[in-house]
């Protein structure tokens, strides 16, 4: 399959540093002939962004960075706030409403108590997971939709894919100090595309955490 060129504005900031344990599979991997490429982040690397300061590699980015350097929900809650949207806590999402033209036009919740309570708008995202999302759609079926909201295919909530692994630790004749530096910053690439995708189903990333060296196929 060809894909087309385009043109690719630069990105906003370079990559996250490699530490001194992600720097030594870098070059380890070379003599195999596998490039570890940074990969990107929604982090900041060496530079303040959108209100927040750049990644000084506690090597803890999860659940939550400790300095808020990597983007999550809660930086931009208090914009949604400031251009006057309101946050509504506690809220169970069970249906979604459509009109005669099968457009959404509300979303019903309930709230701790077990009341009901509906939003209407112009424009709904629904973004509940690769579970949730779904599962919202099909419990929204009325004579209208009797498949599900936007299921006309019947194929909303079917064909999950997984992502089979298998995970090696290796313990290493030298030491690779990656506890030095953000968590994984970048991914052996060669094997999910090209002449090995042609003949081998799986790929290789690499990932690290402040202890291990871990290989994930």
């Amino acid at each position: 399959m060809a894909a087309a060129h385009r043109a690719v504005s630069p990105l906003p900031m370079g990559p996250i540093p490699f530490g001194p344990g992600e720097q030594r599979l870098t070059d380890v991997a070379a003599t195999l002939g596998m490039q570890n490429l940074p990969a990107p982040q929604a982090r900041n690397s060496g530079v303040s962004f959108d209100g927040r300061p750049p990644c000084c590699g506690n090597n803890n980015c999860f659940p939550v960075c400790p300095i808020a350097a990597k983007y999550d929900a809660a930086t931009a809650l208090p914009r949604i706030e400031a251009k006057g949207g309101r946050i509504i806590t506690n809220a169970v999402a069970y249906r979604v409403e459509t009109n005669a033209q099968k457009k959404v036009e509300a979303v019903h919740y309930y709230d701790p108590n077990r009341t009901s309570h509906s939003v209407s708008g112009k424009i709904f995202v629904l973004a509940c997971n690769g579970i949730e999302t779904p599962k919202l759609l099909l419990l929204s079926a009325d004579d209208k939709n009797p498949r599900g909201v936007a299921n006309s295919s019947d194929q909303v909530g079917r064909n999950m894919m997984d992502q089979p692994k298998l995970i090696a630790d290796i313990e290493m004749s030298e030491p690779l100090w990656t506890g030095v530096g953000p968590v994984q910053s970048s991914s052996i690439m060669n094997t999910s595309q090209g002449d090995f995708r042609r003949e081998y189903a799986g790929a290789c990333s690499v990932w690290k955490t402040w202890r291990e060296a871990h290989s994930e196929v």
